[in-house]
């Protein structure tokens, strides 16, 4: 309580969770519990997507940082390509 509010229960109010406690458990909360239950390409493919929406979610951020998040985003769409979407329509919604 000293650092703020206390979150909500997420599994139980997850669909009442603020903008800002999503953001708490994109990036902070869900790297570490999806470690263990991931497989390491999919943990991987994930932390590059979070790596990119850290350099994109600051108030500002050079022409450095966006090529940085450029290249991670540009990484993770490669990832999704091959093991999520594969060129099939009916796999887009994933």
């Amino acid at each position: 309580m000293s650092f703020g509010d206390a979150s909500q229960n997420f599994t139980a109010h997850y669909h009442q969770v603020k903008a800002a406690e999503w953001v708490i458990v994109a990036n902070q909360v869900a790297p570490i519990i999806l470690k263990t239950l991931l497989p390491k390409r999919d943990y991987e493919g994930f932390r590059i997507l979070i790596a990119a929406t850290l350099i994109l979610g600051r108030q500002s951020y050079s022409a450095d940082d966006v090529d940085k998040a450029t290249v991670l985003l540009t990484s993770f769409s490669g990832y999704y390509e091959d093991h999520f979407y594969g060129r099939k329509w009916d796999n887009l919604r994933v």
